[in-house]
């Protein structure tokens, strides 16, 4: 049976179909970074200046709760942005190793820091989602309150 051989312009396609994931994946982490900074200072900015009527106490709790979830995306984020680098540094490390038993210390490295990656981003998407769930519940409660 004859062996199978991609083509040229299949790989090229997957590696453009890599490049874009890459990319939409950078793209969606600033993205979430970016308001998760901004709804933070929207909700402190809330939290102090006076309102009229003045906010009710589970008010004032959801606005915290999100804060803290928002927070959390904040870091998530940042953690995210250090794992991709770290990975990318160990993984380029590993191929230029000469030998698998120089090699395989980066790898196992790059592999952790993938990881990492993987779970702050997670972190990010949940914590951002549940920040923008405080922030509409707040603005109902603010509703159903006048």
């Amino acid at each position: 049976m004859p062996e199978i051989r991609k083509l040229d312009t299949e790989d090229a396609f997957q590696d453009q179909l890599h490049n874009r994931a890459r990319e939409a994946s950078l793209e969606q982490r600033k993205l979430l970074v970016s308001l998760s900074t901004a709804c933070l200072g929207a909700y402190f900015f809330a939290l102090t200046v006076k309102v009229d009527p003045m906010l009710l106490y589970s008010q004032k709790v959801v606005l915290g709760i999100g804060a803290v979830f928002l927070f959390i995306a904040v870091l998530a984020g940042l953690i995210a942005w250090q794992s991709d680098a770290q990975r990318n540094y160990f993984w380029a490390r590993g191929l230029q190793a000469t030998t698998t038993e120089k090699r395989s210390p980066f790898f196992e490295k790059k592999n952790r820091w993938a990881k990492r990656m993987e779970k702050s981003m997670r972190v990010l998407r949940y914590s951002f989602a549940l920040g923008v769930f405080a922030g509409v519940s707040y603005s109902i409660m603010r509703v159903v309150a006048i």
